[in-house]
């Protein structure tokens, strides 16, 4: 509440220094404004966002700047708030604000390492994506690695908005994953919509991961994802990454006897079928003897999660709205 009374102050003050004071960022990068959009504070967005085009005159207070160095300037200062204004973040949604911003003729499109776009996708939040999807935003903006919207809705409403809107279902990342690759295996019905309007269950990654290898590594992903990934067309169980890890020998690594069991009568290599059940029968002498211990974890990251990761680490060393991102998106 105090922002909406000093600020106008401090803007007086300035006088010819106003442009320079109001574009300033401090060491995370971040400009008065974007403080004001990540706080929720529109009042403040309201005397912000016209300011740093305007500057001091000797017949005013005020005059435009209409320079053309100017006016890029000012895009770019408004664009990164409506990058940081489309992610909830602590303070909630900000769709009021993000409206504003456009209504200030700001770039629906600016890519600030993400595009608002992405960031209202990834905060789950369906009203922002759909004021900014009538407002022109590019559903198939990608990030620097590649991470479209798609990749990160949620929920059928929200991949439905992106569809609506042109996004492409079958794209895939810099790491050549598809969107069966990127956290829609832990929901059901999301999954099952995808699979329903076409996309591949085969699909291999540049690394030669498919939908099996994620879902066999993941232990969010249930028995329920895998059957449903064989139901719609899935035969991957065998088929070997770059490095010979099959889904068969991912699920064993694992411990997950259920996964395996319903490989196994799909498995058409006999020295692999009888190394599954062997494996089935010692896990079963085990649960037995009730000497089970928990399997060692496959080492290393999933590609996926390579490329998410690379560009979320990105935002946070640049400071662009990395506060506001979930732990579980890292």
């Amino acid at each position: 509440m105090g922002s909406s009374l000093i600020v106008p102050q401090l803007l007086q003050m300035y006088g010819s220094e106003t442009t320079e004071r109001v574009y300033a960022r401090d060491d995370n990068g971040l400009s008065a404004l974007d403080y004001a959009v990540l706080e929720g504070h529109m009042k403040a967005v309201r005397l912000l966002a016209p300011m740093a085009i305007l500057a001091a005159s000797n017949s005013g207070p005020i005059a435009v700047n209409v320079s053309e160095e100017s006016i890029q300037a000012h895009k770019q200062y408004l664009g990164q708030a409506l990058v940081n204004s489309a992610f909830p973040g602590r303070s909630g949604e900000k769709t009021a604000i993000c409206k504003y911003l456009l209504s200030e003729g700001t770039d629906v499109n600016t890519l600030h390492k993400r595009s608002s776009l992405l960031n209202a996708t990834a905060g789950d939040s369906l009203a922002t994506m759909r004021v900014l999807l009538a407002a022109g935003a590019d559903p198939n903006l990608g990030g620097k690695y590649g991470i479209v919207p798609l990749f990160k809705a949620e929920n059928v409403p929200a991949v439905q908005a992106l569809l609506d809107a042109g996004a492409r279902i079958h794209a895939t990342d810099n790491a050549g994953c598809n969107v069966l690759m990127h956290r829609v295996l832990q929901n059901i019905q999301l999954l099952r919509f995808l699979l329903e309007r076409g996309v591949d269950p085969n699909h291999a990654d540049d690394s030669g991961w498919t939908p099996l290898h994620y879902a066999c590594e993941e232990q969010e992903a249930g028995v329920a994802a895998i059957e449903l990934l064989i139901q719609f067309g899935a035969t991957t169980m065998e088929k070997a990454d770059a490095g010979g890890l099959t889904p068969v020998s991912l699920a064993m690594q694992r411990g997950r006897i259920e996964v395996v069991r319903l490989f196994e009568p799909l498995i058409q290599d006999p020295v692999l079928k009888a190394k599954m059940a062997k494996w089935l029968q010692k896990k079963g002498e085990s649960e037995d003897t009730g000497s089970s211990r928990s399997p060692p974890p496959v080492t290393g990251p999933s590609p996926s999660a390579i490329a998410s990761s690379k560009e979320l680490v990105s935002d946070w060393l640049s400071g662009t709205v990395g506060a506001d991102i979930p732990e579980s998106d890292l």
